[in-house]
């Protein structure tokens, strides 16, 4: 693990269970026994409610004589009915992180008793319950989110942030290139402006033309690569202590977003141009880090630098869940 460095969990909640369920009220307006607060069936309602969901099944069938497993299913659907009849109000109960939550909604009869009436009809009573479940993805994200505000409002200065941004590239580094030598103290963070780059036609990579600029073009023309010569770009740049650039990356405008460009150093081409780029696999969060250092007091900077770090999260879960199922598919 990185050395020098605070323990800060990027994000990592674990996943939580949720489910609705609908208790649904019957036809009956039985007498109210007010001691148990519950609502007393007669004998023949109950045999009508089971006699309706009977013949409900031999409309759907066909049939004028049930088996033995329909008439149980009928008697099951009937005993919910039953039971639900028992009290005065309709049971919302949402699952969530292990703790139930009980809404008491007030029932207009009439109305209840239509709503049960439609749906019962059209047997779709789990697509009345999909409609109100709140999906466990959406829950999911809400949690990361609110757990990585957390720790964003926990950075009291830009220093904070910087040492955040820190911690983060070295993580990755080590996940990445399995080196754990390097730490916090060893590196520094840049944002500059080069007066003119080399862009790869092929493969759209950018170059630097370095302290040796005629040297940087003549090791391309021997390459035999092709390229474009943009102007004024800045870059955002590793470094180590004694001015080495290790990493760096430009961000381009595409399809409405931007996204990390590797950026290889005119100085180092040679040693460099195969280069495993940690920071653009960081999407954006380096560059709206330090948009956020610089502008430590402006919440639409801190929204945009959490925003950058959930969307490299969601893309690594994406990248992740793709490379699984695709082993899956090899076995």
């Amino acid at each position: 693990m990185p050395k020098n460095k605070g323990e800060i969990n990027i994000i990592g909640p674990k996943k939580e269970l949720n489910a609705i369920t609908f208790e649904k009220r019957g036809k009956a307006k039985p007498k109210q026994d007010k001691k148990n607060n519950k609502n007393v069936i007669s004998i023949s309602t109950k045999r009508q409610i089971i006699e309706q969901e009977r013949r409900k099944i031999k409309e759907d069938t066909g049939k004028n004589t049930l088996t033995k497993q329909e008439k149980k299913k009928a008697h099951k659907k009937a005993k919910k009915r039953i039971a639900a009849l028992k009290y005065p109000v309709l049971a919302v109960i949402i699952l969530g992180a292990g703790v139930a939550t009980y809404k008491n909604l007030p029932i207009i009869q009439e109305n209840a008793k239509n709503i049960v009436d439609d749906f019962t009809k059209k047997n779709d009573m789990d697509k009345f319950k999909q409609a109100y479940k709140v999906s466990e993805e959406e829950k999911l994200k809400s949690k990361e989110q609110k757990e990585l505000e957390a720790q964003i409002n926990e950075l009291q200065s830009e220093s904070d942030v910087l040492a955040y941004l820190k911690n983060m590239y070295i993580e990755k580094y080590e996940q990445k290139t399995g080196d754990e030598k390097l730490t916090t103290e060893d590196i520094m963070i840049y944002e500059s402006t080069e007066n003119y780059v080399f862009e790869d036609k092929e493969n759209n990579n950018i170059i630097t033309h370095g302290r040796n600029p005629m040297e940087t073009e003549e090791s391309l023309n021997a390459d035999g690569i092709d390229y474009n010569i943009l102007e004024d770009v800045k870059t955002y740049d590793i470094q180590t202590k004694d001015g080495n650039i290790i990493d760096s990356i430009i961000l381009q405008t595409k399809d409405d977003k931007r996204v990390p460009i590797r950026v290889i150093p005119g100085d180092k081409y040679s040693e460099m141009k195969n280069y495993d780029s940690v920071l653009d696999e960081m999407g954006t969060i380096i560059p709206d880090g330090i948009n956020y250092m610089e502008n430590f007091k402006d919440s639409n900077a801190k929204t945009n630098f959490v925003k950058s770090i959930l969307d490299v999260e969601k893309q690594n879960k994406q990248t992740n869940e793709k490379l699984e199922q695709n082993y899956e598919n090899e076995l």
